[in-house]
């Protein structure tokens, strides 16, 4: 597995783990050419690394399926030098076997960025620019293969992530002035909590809904016990600091695998030695 990682010479970004913790699918920027594929490793190292999309265009920001059994994609490609370039999101089989599903396809410059699939299955988030709002937080439906924005205001709204139980998103957003993380109810009407206390970006949930991790403006780990009854609560408090790094989103199976994983312990099982690209923890899709 480390001589095909060191192969792949590129930069690996956007980190996705499955459910069970074993695979994690990322976003791999070729030196050479700059082309943007999908690889995905078996961190146990049972098996080689997949290059699993080949098109000439640029495939980012993978996030899997509740059950491991699909991958979503976005895909940006120049379909003709005089016209727009074109956006599509598309799925594919974990496996690899199978050709794409396309879910979207939108013409014109506003490239989107997905960041996670709820537990149910039905929707996908995704972060999307605009000209007036910058980044907004959309939500894209599976089987009507439409998406509407589900959040958007003057600042940047971004990196939305589903509650394990579907009711409420956790996101980043710049409104402060600094980039700090929220919750709200969803789909709502509800209210809005802020999670960080001084800055913070890249929410994860813990698997069993009762707390959230994030980022602080400083790269520390940090995380904050929250209540999802009939309500929300959140211990807004010092925040608990915690060793290590957070890397990419997924949701564990009963809580058996961590979400939670040190940098520097996924590189070493999936084979990325000293000395070569390192798996990038601020770049989740998702």
């Amino acid at each position: 597995a480390n001589a095909a990682l060191a192969a792949a010479e590129s930069a690996r970004l956007a980190p996705a783990y499955t459910a069970d913790g074993r695979r994690i699918a990322v976003e791999s920027v070729d030196r050479a050419s700059g082309n943007r594929d999908i690889w995905v490793y078996d961190l146990a190292g049972r098996s080689l690394p997949v290059h699993w999309t080949f098109d000439p265009g640029d495939e980012a920001t993978p996030v899997w399926s509740p059950d491991d059994t699909r991958i979503a994609y976005s895909s940006r490609q120049v379909v003709d030098p005089a016209k727009p370039e074109r956006w599509t999101v598309e799925v594919k089989s974990a496996r690899g076997e199978d050709t794409e599903t396309r879910l979207l396809s939108i013409d014109g410059p506003a490239y989107g960025y997905l960041t996670d699939w709820s537990k149910d299955s039905a929707l996908i988030a995704l972060n999307r620019p605009s000209p007036e709002t910058r980044n907004d937080v959309w939500m894209l439906s599976v089987r009507d293969r439409s998406a509407s924005i589900a959040l958007q205001t003057k600042a940047e709204d971004r990196d939305a992530v589903f509650s394990p139980d579907g009711r409420w998103v956790s996101y980043m957003s710049s409104e402060s002035g600094r980039w700090e993380v929220y919750v709200r109810a969803f789909p709502g009407p509800g209210g809005r909590w802020q999670i960080s206390t001084g800055g913070g970006y890249q929410p994860c949930w813990q698997p069993d809904g009762k707390a959230l991790f994030y980022l602080g403006l400083d790269g520390r780990l940090m995380h904050v016990p929250v209540r999802t009854g009939a309500g929300f609560e959140a211990d807004l408090g010092e925040p608990l600091e915690l060793p290590g790094g957070l890397l990419g989103r997924g949701r564990c199976r009963d809580g058996e695998s961590p979400v939670v994983r040190p940098v520097d312990q996924v590189e070493r099982e999936a084979g990325i030695g000293a000395g070569e690209d390192r798996v990038d923890p601020c770049r989740v899709g998702i």
